[in-house]
């Protein structure tokens, strides 16, 4: 019986074939090949070199996952024991002074109906508050509650103490140069949004 995985390298090496031939037959066509193969956030093997390949983009995602749950763990070991990595997409967003709610979805690249939900279930659990705007009777700010506010105080103190961490692992100039490199990628992806 034929795997999912299986499925799906097979189909994975028949694009890499294609692109094979589309280095044979000019650069448009390996343009075009070449984004759609860039954009696989799966592992690839290497034919050639037998290795596995993970995409840059994959290798980041993977980063900041890790990232999450490692912070989500140490916050539930400080007491905060219902925040939730889905939590972090709200709490990462929302300033000191508050955010409408309408911008905070924008910022977090979901539907308004979607954003209102997760601020809904951070609000029960006692982190933010939901305060109407006066300029606006429809619009709503969110804003941290002093409970929130030491959630946020804490997640600070750990986030420095893990890139201590990374620090240490990479050494200090090594770690500058990560952080150099993964932000000139980033401004590079902005500015094309820009365009």
């Amino acid at each position: 019986m034929t795997t999912w995985s299986q499925r799906y390298r097979s189909t994975l090496f028949r694009l890499i074939s294609h692109y094979r031939l589309a280095l044979e037959f000019g650069d448009k066509l390996v343009n075009q090949v070449d984004i759609i193969v860039n954009l696989v956030y799966f592992c690839v093997m290497d034919t050639q070199k037998n290795q596995t390949y993970i995409p840059t983009a994959r290798l980041l995602l993977d980063t900041f996952r890790a990232f999450e749950n490692e912070l989500a763990q140490i916050l539930d070991s400080k007491g905060f024991t219902d925040v939730t990595t889905g939590n972090f997409n709200v709490l990462r967003h929302v300033n000191p002074e508050g955010i409408h709610l309408s911008k905070l979805a924008k910022d977090a690249q979901i539907s308004k109906q979607a954003m209102g939900k997760m601020v809904g279930d951070l609000e029960l659990k006692g982190y933010v508050k939901l305060i109407p705007d006066e300029a606006d009777a429809r619009a709503k700010y969110v804003r941290f509650t002093v409970k929130g506010q030491k959630l946020i105080d804490l997640a600070i103190v750990v986030i420095f103490e893990m890139e201590t961490n990374y620090q240490a692992i990479l050494g200090q100039k090594d770690y500058n140069k990560l952080r150099q490199s993964v932000s000139q990628i980033c401004k590079w992806h902005q500015n094309k949004e820009e365009k």
